[in-house]
C-alpha cells in the first residue's frame, strides 16, 4: 500500500536538531538521564563508584608514602622502613588494580544492559508511530538513532561515574595530600585553575556543534548505503555507481573532516593542561628549592607534594576532557529523546472495545483527508462496500485509491467523516482487533529476512504445518516450495531477493489465506506481472476473495469486470458508481478508460 503524506505534523530530524542546539544544554540532559536511567541502576553505579573511589584513595596514599620513602629510607636509612614501605606500596597498587578491574567490569555490564533496553524501548516506540512519522524521518536517521545514539546513554552515565568515582575522588585525595604537605605550594598550584577553566570552556563549546554535525552526516552515509543495497539492480541498470560513489564519498569526506576538527580540538585540551601544569610545577620547584637552601627543610614533604602533583595531572586532564565528551554524548541522547518524547498515535486507548465482525460491511461517510498544508486528497467520499462482496476502486494515479485503503487500516486518520465496519466506527475500537480482521495484499510484496515458513506465519504463529501447506496450495505455490531442497525452511534472502516477483506475490497471497480475515484489501497485486503469472494469481485471488468483503484497486480495468461494485475516483471524489455493465453503458469516465486500455 503506497501511503500518502501524513495529516499529522512531525518535526523533521534536522529541524529538531537545530532547535535543540538553541534550547537544550548539557545539564538538563544529564539530569534526565540520571533521573530515568541512572536511578534504576543506582546501586550498581554506587558500587562502581565505591570500587573506583578505593582505587583513587590508593593512588593518594602512594603519594603520601613518598614522604617516608625519602625521609626514612634515603635520609635516615631505617632498615625496618626499608622492609615495610615497599610492602605497603605493593599492597596499595595490588588493591588499586583489583578495584579498578571490578569498577570497570561493573560499569560495562550495567552500561550494555542500558543500551539493550534503550534499543528495545526505541523500537517499541517506533512500532506505535503512524505513517506520518515514517514519512518525516528518513530510515537512515532512524537506524542511526537505534544503533549508534542508543550507546550515548551508556557513555554519558559511564563518563559521569568515572569522573566522580575515579577522577574526582582521586584528584581530591591528591589535593588533600598536597595541602597537608605544604599550604603555600598548594595555593600556587590552585591559582592556575581558573585560567585553565576559561580556556577549556571555549574549546568544549566548539565540540558540541561538531558532534551534532557528525551524527547528522553519519545518518546520510547509512541512508546511501541502504539505498544502494536495496536497489542494486536499479543502480547497475542505470549506471548509478559513479554517482552514488561520489555522493557517499562527499558524505564520508564531510564526516572525516568534521571528526578531524573535533579530534584536533579534543587533542588540544591535553597540551593546554600540560602548559598550565608545567607552570605550576616550575613554580613549586622554584619555591621548594628556595626553602631547602634557605631553611634546610627535610626533602620528604617536597617529594610527596611533587608526586601528588604529578599524579594529579592525569585525573585533572581527564576531568578537563569530560565536558567535551559529555557534550558529544548529550547530542546523541537528545536525538533519542526526540523520538521517545513523540506521542504514540497507535497506542491502544484503554476501555475501547474490540471490533466484532459479522457481515463485514464497510461504510465510508463523507470522509475527507488532506496532505499537510495542502489540498484535500479525499473530498467527502461516501460509499458502502457490502459484506461478502467485491468492491473495486479505479481511477488515475493520485485520485485517492490507496489513501482509501490506508484510512481503513487506520494508517492515517481522516480530517472529517467516519469509517464503519458493521456499524462500528473504526476510530472507537481497538487497533489490534481492527487489523486482525483485515488481510492486505499489495503489488509491492514485503518479505522479511528469514525462511519461507517464517514469512508465511508472520502474524499467525499458531498455524500448523498442515494449515501452512493448505494455504500455499490455495495460492499455487506449494509445488514450487516442495521442489526446493530445504522446502519451507528455504531462506528467502533480503527482501525476498532469491524469489521471482510472481513467487513473492504468491507467498503474500498464501499469507492472506493463513490470516483468514473477513475483510480483504488488494492494492493492484498483479499489475507488474506477466500475463501467464497474472492469470494464475487471479485464480488464487478469486479463491481468496470468495465469501470475504473485498476492496480491490486496479489500473487494468479488465481485472475487475466481475466486481459486484465499481467506484470511479477523480481528484478525491467518487464520480461514478455501478457494475461494469452499468458503467460501460453510461459512456462516462470509466467507459473512456476501458476503451482506451482495449486499444493498447
Amino acid at each position: 500500500m503506497r501511503p500518502p503524506e501524513g495529516n499529522r505534523r512531525h518535526r523533521s530530524p534536522r529541524t529538531a536538531m537545530k532547535i535543540s542546539k538553541g534550547t537544550s544544554h548539557l545539564w538538563p540532559v544529564m539530569k534526565r538521564v540520571l533521573a530515568e536511567d541512572g536511578r534504576r541502576y543506582w546501586t550498581r553505579y554506587a558500587l562502581a563508584i565505591a570500587f573506583l573511589s578505593i582505587s583513587g584513595a590508593c593512588t593518594a596514599l602512594a603519594a603520601w608514602i613518598m614522604k617516608d620513602v625519602i625521609n626514612e629510607i634515603f635520609v635516615a636509612r631505617d632498615r625496618v622502613a626499608m622492609m615495610l614501605i615497599p610492602l605497603a606500596i605493593s599492597g596499595l597498587f595490588l588493591l588499586r588494580g583489583i578495584t579498578i578491574y571490578l569498577g570497570e567490569v561493573t560499569l560495562s555490564r550495567v552500561g550494555n544492559r542500558i543500551v539493550a533496553e534503550t534499543q528495545s524501548k526505541l523500537y517499541r516506540h517506533l512500532l506505535r508511530q503512524d505513517s506520518a512519522f515514517f514519512k518525516t524521518y528518513p530510515s537512515g536517521d532512524i537506524l542511526t538513532r537505534i544503533t549508534v545514539n542508543a550507546a550515548a546513554l551508556r557513555d554519558m552515565l559511564n563518563q559521569i561515574t568515572l569522573s566522580l568515582g575515579r577522577d574526582l575522588i582521586t584528584l581530591i585525595a591528591l589535593l588533600i595530600v598536597m595541602v597537608s604537605q605544604d599550604t603555600v605550594m598548594s595555593i600556587m598550584v590552585f591559582a592556575v585553575g581558573p585560567l585553565a577553566f576559561l580556556a577549556l570552556r571555549t574549546l568544549t563549546q566548539r565540540i558540541q556543534s561538531l558532534a551534532r554535525k557528525t551524527y547528522s552526516t553519519g545518518a546520510d552515509v547509512i541512508s546511501t548505503v541502504r539505498d544502494t543495497v536495496q536497489g542494486i539492480e536499479t543502480v547497475k541498470s542505470y549506471q548509478l555507481e559513479e554517482h552514488l560513489q561520489t555522493k557517499l564519498g562527499q558524505s564520508i569526506d564531510v564526516m572525516r573532516r568534521t571528526n578531524n576538527r573535533m579530534a584536533a580540538i579534543q587533542a588540544s585540551i591535553a597540551p593546554l593542561i600540560e602548559i598550565f601544569a608545567g607552570a605550576a610545577v616550575a613554580s613549586v620547584i622554584f619555591y621548594t628549592g628556595w626553602r631547602l637552601s634557605e631553611q634546610g627543610t627535610p626533602p620528604g614533604s617536597f617529594f610527596a607534594f611533587i608526586t601528588a602533583l604529578l599524579m594529579a595531572a592525569e585525573p585533572a586532564r581527564r576531568l578537563a576532557r569530560v565536558q567535551g565528551q559529555l557534550i558529544a554524548s548529550a547530542t546523541g541522547v537528545r536525538m533519542i529523546h526526540e523520538i521517545i518524547d513523540l506521542p504514540s498515535p497507535e497506542a491502544e486507548v484503554p476501555g475501547r472495545p474490540p471490533l466484532a465482525v459479522s457481515d463485514g460491511e464497510v461504510v465510508f461517510t463523507d470522509v475527507t483527508f488532506k496532505y499537510i498544508d495542502e489540498i484535500d486528497v479525499l473530498r467527502g467520499i461516501t460509499f458502502t462496500a457490502p459484506g461478502g462482496k467485491t468492491t473495486a476502486l479505479v481511477g488515475l494515479s493520485g485520485s485517492g485509491k490507496s489513501t482509501t485503503l490506508s484510512l481503513l487500516e487506520r494508517f492515517w486518520t481522516p480530517a472529517s467523516g467516519t469509517i464503519e465496519i458493521d456499524g462500528q466506527n473504526i476510530q472507537n475500537v481497538t487497533l489490534t482487533s481492527l487489523r486482525r480482521n483485515i488481510a492486505f495484499v499489495s503489488q509491492n510484496t514485503f518479505l522479511f529476512q528469514g525462511t519461507i515458513k517464517e514469512n508465511l506465519v508472520a502474524g499467525t504463529p499458531d498455524r500448523t504445518m498442515e494449515d501452512i501447506a493448505a494455504a500455499a496450495q490455495s495460492a499455487q505455490i506449494h509445488d514450487f516450495i516442495s521442489s526446493l531442497p530445504q522446502g519451507y525452511d528455504t531462506p528467502v534472502g533480503e527482501l525476498g531477493s532469491s524469489l521471482s516477483g510472481g513467487q513473492r506475490q504468491r507467498l503474500s497471497i498464501a499469507r492472506a489465506f493463513l490470516k483468514d480475515a473477513p475483510i480483504l484489501l488488494l492494492d493492484e497485486p498483479t499489475s507488474a506481472l506477466d500475463s501467464e503469472t497474472e492469470l494464475a494469481l487471479r485464480q488464487a485471488l478469486d479463491k481468496l476473495s470468495k465469501g470475504r468483503t473485498t476492496i480491490v484497486i486496479a489500473h487494468r480495468l479488465a481485472t475487475v469486470v466481475g466486481a459486484d461494485q465499481i467506484l470511479v475516483l477523480e481528484n478525491g471524489r467518487i464520480v461514478e458508481k455501478g457494475t461494469h455493465r452499468d458503467l460501460i453503458t453510461s459512456g462516462a469516465s470509466y467507459a473512456r478508460i476501458y476503451d482506451l486500455q482495449k486499444l493498447h
